[in-house]
């Protein structure tokens, strides 16, 4: 951004690490107004695409121009992964676990596609599926320190399998991480979860 402020990926790219969804709405509209002006197609598409994704939530028009991107770069993994995302949130699960396969057809080792293909499952109540890809995006650097929404899951996908001794030491080491999973509810109601289900199975 510093470097090339007429730069639109340099503003998408500084949303990511925005905290409050004003600041991080106006990069992404940012760099969406810069890619009117820009030449090049293929960073045109790819603002539109997560414009519509990110700030508009019309995932319909953001498939549209992830498609042309993944046309443009079909060997992409990272176009046919946010492709997978504008299916996932429109509620389209099988395509968007189709994009995710792919992806790490593309790259093997790459987490977020093992960890999305795992959230697909669980969408689909397939709990041992969605803990085989977990264990698969954790094989390849999946971290619950750098992503407190990835912890939350992780929680989630034990609770389901009925690991509830695992569940609970892992919502208690984690909650060693900072504030954010200190407090979090979702932590919370699955610990609850967790403490009954033992009790029950010890009282029988």
């Amino acid at each position: 951004m510093e470097l090339d402020p007429n730069y639109p990926s340099g503003f998408l790219m500084g949303g990511f690490y925005e905290q409050d969804p004003e600041k991080h709405k106006e990069k992404v509209t940012k760099a969406f107004e810069l890619s009117k002006k820009t030449n090049l197609k293929s960073e045109r598409d790819i603002m539109q695409a997560e414009y519509y994704l990110l700030v508009e939530d019309n995932y319909p028009k953001a498939q549209e121009y992830f498609k042309k991107v993944v046309d443009m770069y079909p060997d992409s993994a990272a176009a046919i992964w946010s492709l997978g995302m504008a299916y996932y949130y429109n509620g389209e699960f099988d395509k968007a676990l189709e994009c995710y396969k792919k992806s790490t057809e593309l790259i093997p080792n790459l987490p977020k596609g093992y960890e999305f293909m795992s959230v697909m499952y669980y969408s689909k109540k397939d709990y041992k599926k969605a803990l085989e890809y977990l264990e698969k995006a954790e094989e390849y650097g999946a971290n619950a320190k750098n992503d407190f929404y990835y912890a939350e899951y992780v929680a989630m996908v034990y609770n389901r399998n009925e690991m509830y001794n695992k569940t609970l030491d892992y919502i208690e080491t984690t909650r060693k991480y900072g504030e954010l999973y200190k407090n979090s509810e979702t932590f919370e109601k699955i610990a609850e979860i967790a403490k009954a289900k033992l009790d029950s199975i010890q009282a029988m």
